[in-house]
């Protein structure tokens, strides 16, 4: 996996940093790999790294981002992103094994080991020695 040294525009400021370090504390440890190759493919067709936000809604990716490539290869990164944004609807974003949107209110995407985890974070199974009876 390559790491992409791109800056990123906060505001007007270029910030330096790996795209990794910028949205790891954005989504779900599950896309971070998915992210990385998203970026690795837009940085591919010309893209300088200007990103606005990266976040989760409605269960899938939100990847918004300022398109300065030129050329027909602004349509192509835009189906890019769209693709990409959609495919998160199939990855969990916990741990990224395959997974689907689940939930009622707040909607996310987990496979059925993380969903019910989630659900069910006991572990002492009526004992009360695990971390959630303790605390």
């Amino acid at each position: 996996m390559k790491v992409s040294f791109r800056p990123y525009f906060v505001g007007r400021e270029a910030v330096w940093e790996p795209h990794r370090e910028i949205y790891k504390h954005c989504v779900g440890a599950g896309w971070l790999d998915h992210l990385d190759d998203l970026t690795e493919k837009l940085e591919a067709l010309g893209w300088n790294g200007e990103l606005d936000q990266v976040k989760e809604k409605f269960g899938t990716l939100r990847f918004y981002w300022v398109n300065n490539i030129e050329g027909i290869f602004a349509e192509i990164a835009e189906d890019i992103v769209a693709y990409a944004e959609e495919r998160t609807a199939y990855i969990c974003e916990a741990c990224g094994k395959n997974g689907s949107l689940r939930g009622k209110g707040w909607i996310v995407c987990r496979c059925q080991e993380c969903w019910d985890k989630e659900q069910d974070p006991c572990t002492c199974k009526g004992d009360f020695t695990c971390e959630v009876h303790r605390a």
